[in-house]
């Protein structure tokens, strides 16, 4: 447990507790993500909140563990698997072999109420499937529609900055950029800074 200070100064507790493991097909690796649990003293009931703040990873037969952020600032989204599409029945009901993880977070108070809520724009990153190599690849996202890997070689993303709806594809062996386009323009989306 630790106390804090809230964005209006009130003493807030943040309780930490790990999730149980979730298995990554085709690595010898499992994840555990890392919950906080704010609460204000003296209050008996609702006034909580709850939110992802790191993720552990246990790889191999000792299981070394190593985290993915450096610290438990960042408030986490979502944390997710990019699996090999198979095209053959043999393999149905089997684990798809996952060739990398990506995470939707927010690292920086953009929404000004003086704290990383999920409230503040997002970050992606991508690491390998193990979770080794994190990079954070795209920044300020107002709204991240999809993530998806339509074949075994690019990861592509649909998302929107601004007025401005945009599409990247992402190497899934380097992870690094192949093209990152506008598609459209957004009319009546207010920008906000």
């Amino acid at each position: 447990m630790v106390s804090v200070s809230d964005a209006s100064g009130s003493k807030v507790k943040l309780d930490f507790h790990l999730g149980e493991p979730e298995y990554i097909p085709g690595v010898d690796t499992e994840m555990l993500k890392l919950t906080a649990t704010k609460t204000k003293p003296g209050l008996a009931y609702g006034d909580y909140e709850s939110n992802e703040r790191n993720i552990l990873f246990l790889a191999g037969d000792k299981k070394s563990a190593r985290w993915l952020f450096p610290d438990q600032n960042n408030v986490i989204h979502s944390a997710a698997q990019l699996s090999e599409q198979v095209e053959n029945e043999s393999s149905a009901g089997k684990d798809k072999l996952v060739r990398a993880l990506y995470f939707v977070f927010s690292d920086k108070d953009s929404s000004g109420d003086g704290e990383i809520t999920m409230h503040d724009r997002v970050t992606l990153g991508f690491s390998k499937a193990n979770g080794d190599g994190f990079v954070a690849v795209l920044k300020d996202i107002d709204r991240l529609y999809r993530v998806w890997m339509p074949e075994n070689r690019t990861i592509s993303i649909l998302y929107r900055t601004g007025k401005s709806l945009r599409h990247a594809r992402y190497s899934v062996a380097t992870l690094a950029k192949e093209s990152d386009q506008e598609i459209a323009a957004i009319p009546g989306i207010e920008y906000r800074d």
